[in-house]
């Protein structure tokens, strides 16, 4: 190919093989599946979930030795974005100056938080992130639950002394505290 207009039409055009074609072919029918890469990274061995207890062992690592921070710094960035959104999200706020002063010259996770979207979840309050998980269509009755109750703290009515005020959920919110059959 040296020497020749690659800029002609038949080498502009994209060529299909034949491959190609019957595989699209057997996966229309359904004959075959297709594998995401989203399925293949977060079903790593070495990705883990984040649960109540690894939060617990994570905490006391960062505010512990330099040592146990070393090893927080290897085990946070296997934590899966897709682990359950309010233990992310309460583990990023509780944590953000650990992350900002402890971490800030580590490469993995750096690459994590960018994976999570640290920036955006720091910054949010609880009614914030409750309207930022409906967005993305991952607010769940049970996430909700536990949300709500953050939200009715951070209410703030002055002039208490004289007046009585009720606090109602909204209609479009009374879904989530529903009962799931």
């Amino acid at each position: 190919m040296y020497g020749y207009n690659t800029l002609s039409a038949p080498y502009r055009l994209r060529l299909i093989s034949g491959l190609a074609i019957n595989l699209a072919k057997l996966i229309q029918d359904g004959a075959i599946s297709v594998v995401h890469v989203d399925d293949v990274l977060y079903s790593s061995a070495n990705v883990q979930i984040l649960t109540d207890t690894l939060v617990d062992d994570l905490n006391r690592m960062m505010n512990g030795s330099k040592d146990d921070r070393d090893l927080a710094a290897t085990i946070i960035p296997t934590i899966s974005p897709k682990s359950d959104p309010i233990l992310l999200w309460n583990f990023c706020k509780e944590n953000e100056h650990s992350f900002s002063y402890n971490y800030r010259n580590e490469k993995d996770i750096k690459y994590w938080m960018n994976l999570i979207n640290y920036s955006s979840l720091t910054c949010m309050d609880a009614e914030s992130y409750i309207a930022y998980l409906i967005n993305k269509e991952c607010m769940t009755a049970e996430a909700f639950k536990q949300l709500e109750p953050i939200c009715r703290r951070e209410i703030y009515i002055s002039n208490r002394e004289l007046y009585n005020f009720t606090v109602q959920l909204k209609p479009e919110y009374q879904q989530y505290l529903k009962k799931e059959v």
